[in-house]
């Protein structure tokens, strides 16, 4: 990620230029914003590349810590978990199909417990 970042996780002192570089922005408005609510939004797994890619833009956006190659191809592969949140606006130039966002995410990972003198 190249793209300079924004987001109350980097510390004050950080001094770079601060613009949004994830996708949503270029189609969200304030009419967007007034009219938004909650049903409009779906949790469910990462299901396309296009998702993905989209994932990348908000974390660079939004995290001080650039996250590899790696990490994704983890994430697209199932190797971590995830659950996106998706946000999915009508697009008037596309014949009434809806343009899809990803506004947030979920990545977690199961691991086994190492049980010590555990007894029962």
């Amino acid at each position: 990620c190249k793209a300079d970042r924004i987001s109350d996780a980097f510390p004050p002192e950080y001094t770079q230029k601060r613009d949004f570089v994830s996708e949503i922005h270029n189609y969200i408005d304030e009419k967007d914003i007034e009219h938004f609510s909650l049903d409009q939004l779906q949790v469910r797994p990462l299901s396309s590349k296009d998702e993905l890619s989209q994932l990348q833009q908000l974390h660079c956006e939004c995290f001080p810590v650039e996250y590899g190659e790696r990490f994704f191809k983890d994430v697209w592969e199932g190797t971590l978990s995830s659950l996106v949140v998706v946000w999915e606006k009508p697009n008037p130039s596309a014949n009434g199909k809806r343009s899809t966002f990803i506004i947030g995410c979920l990545l977690y990972e199961f691991k086994p417990i190492k049980a010590k003198n555990v007894h029962v």
